[in-house]
């Protein structure tokens, strides 16, 4: 306490003169306001603050008790230490049955004692008001809180309880006081609970989570858990606080789970079955399809041979108008057997049985061979054919026959929906990969559809497939043959202003080829390749 706050109640200034020096050497920075009648003290405490009231007995110009009962009346809670003259015992004992804090008589050694008996008056003052506080809190803490709490004695009788004690029961408080915890607890929990509860020797002793059902009245039950701990008094079990929480809800939810549980389980294994029966329809489907695709490529590969003699003039002479017809049938069967091919690569790759044939080479052994594929058909078209400049390009590893496939899958696409521009092949180095790709000046892909388009069987619309043809299969087995190499396939396009289509294969190792540029030499480990010339071609 930094500063002491005094109020001398004194008829005899040089009394009180002689206690406030006393207190003064004391408690350093003492403050002692003085005054010599009872309403002047009364008055004084209406304006100000004090820690404690010193008061001389001494009627009838201060009466401690009757000073004392004022203080009160007006509901403050000051300790009051009465001085006086000789007294009785009995008159002592009433005035502290009243409230006094503590009557000194005076005598020789009055004001050496007097700092001492103030200072464990105050002592004992601030220990009161720091345990009205906690127990204030503490009811505060039992009154708001949710969970029911009883007080019991060691033979587990109730002494009190909160509010919601009340409510879990159903009794009010005063009719359970006495009663026994254990007849409000199901038959066939209640031993258990009783024999955790006489654990009351160990002081360390705390029932936890234990679940039970309380028995109303009317003999509803409700599931409970229990949380116990013994009350202790100077290191002695003195009886038991009791936490009850109702977990009606969290049963219900346990139960509202486990049906989910087992639900759910049904519907895994029934998903289960399903995904074998579905395996092994696709297992069949693709066997189907592979069978077909061999039988129709057997009786296609010959009508394609005897149209091929029959235009050649094997079996005699034919007329212009006959090689034209004939050239149509070969032209129709070469279609109908690439979209054979791509139906029997695409049972296979849904069977797993698609093995790839993997070697190091060049992004020109790929590129090479499609410009000199498409070439006739851009020409036909009246389209531009540009080759990518190239600085140095990394082995990359592939196979070469499918990559080959997927870059010629997107070049067809890029001349088949380009009319006017000009359609460019090309391949940049990407770090672990090198990324190939296909740029045209055609009608382009809306945004919502350059996700879609890499499905099986999907097209951009039924006007387009009437316009151009194809079931839809193409972009879909590229991009499974290009995430089979490990890489991604993707575009990039504005409708109206042409795509750029592009997919990625990894590098080989740390080989890099060697220069750049126009006629530049291409070095393959073991061998000399021909020169590739990057300037570009046109089909002028």
């Amino acid at each position: 306490m930094r500063w002491l706050r005094v109020l001398l109640v004194n008829p005899n200034p040089e009394h009180a003169k002689l206690a406030a020096k006393a207190l003064e050497r004391h408690f350093p920075g003492t403050r002692v306001q003085s005054c010599l009648r009872a309403q002047e003290a009364l008055d004084l405490l209406n304006g100000r603050s004090f820690h404690l009231i010193l008061a001389e007995h001494s009627p009838p110009e201060v009466d401690a008790l009757s000073l004392l009962r004022e203080i009160r009346s007006n509901g403050r809670l000051l300790p009051l230490v009465v001085t006086s003259g000789p007294t009785t015992r009995e008159e002592v004992s009433r005035a502290k049955a009243e409230g006094v804090a503590e009557w000194i008589v005076r005598n020789p050694d009055f004001y050496a004692a007097l700092p001492h008996v103030v200072q464990r008056i105050l002592e004992v003052s601030s220990l009161e008001r720091q345990l009205e506080d906690w127990q204030h809190r503490y009811s505060e803490l039992l009154r708001h809180t949710t969970d029911a709490i009883f007080f019991l004695d060691l033979r587990g009788r109730f002494i009190s309880c909160n509010g919601p004690a009340e409510e879990l029961l159903g009794i009010p408080a005063a009719e359970l006081e006495g009663d026994s915890f254990e007849n409000f607890l199901s038959p066939e929990r209640r031993e258990s609970i009783l024999a955790l509860l006489r654990q009351r020797t160990r002081k360390n002793f705390r029932l936890q989570g234990f679940e039970a059902e309380a028995v109303r009245p009317d003999g509803a039950r409700v599931p409970i858990e229990i949380n116990a701990w013994p009350i202790l008094r100077r290191g002695r079990a003195a009886g038991y606080q009791v936490q009850v929480r109702e977990i009606s809800e969290r049963k219900a939810a346990l139960e509202r789970e486990r049906e989910l549980r087992l639900r759910l389980q049904a519907t895994v294994d029934k998903l289960e079955r399903k995904t074998i029966e579905l395996e092994e329809s696709q297992r069949l489907q693709s066997q189907f399809i592979s069978n077909v695709s061999h039988e129709f490529r057997t009786p296609l590969n010959g009508i394609m041979g005897y149209a091929e003699l029959l235009r050649d003039g094997f079996y005699g002479d034919l007329t212009s108008e006959q090689r034209e017809v004939l050239q149509n049938i070969i032209s129709c069967g070469r279609h109908l057997l690439e979209l054979v091919n791509e139906i029997l690569d695409l049972a296979k790759i849904q069977s797993h049985q698609l093995k790839l044939l993997l070697e190091p080479c060049t992004p020109k052994d790929i590129i090479e061979p499609v410009a000199g594929t498409i070439r006739p058909l851009v020409q036909e078209k009246g389209l531009e054919l540009r080759i990518g400049p190239c600085g140095e390009w990394p082995l990359i590893l592939c196979d070469l026959q499918r990559v080959y496939q997927v870059m010629l899958n997107l070049a067809g696409n890029a001349v088949k929906f380009t009319d006017r521009g000009f359609v460019e092949l090309g391949a940049i180095p990407r770090g672990a990969y090198v990324e190939f790709y296909v740029r045209d000046t055609g009608v382009g892909i809306p945004k919502d559809k350059q996700e879609v388009i890499f499905r099986q069987f999907v097209q951009l619309d039924g006007s387009m497939s009437r316009k151009h043809g194809g079931l839809g299969i193409g972009l879909s087995l590229s991009r499974q043959l290009v995430e089979l190499h490990g890489g991604e396939i993707g575009v990039e396009s504005e409708e109206g202003a042409g795509s750029r289509f592009y997919f990625t294969i990894p590098v080989y190792g740390e080989t890099m080829l060697e220069g750049s540029g126009e006629g530049s030499g291409l070095r393959w480990p073991g061998a000399e390749r021909e020169n590739y010339d990057t300037a570009g071609e046109t089909n002028g």
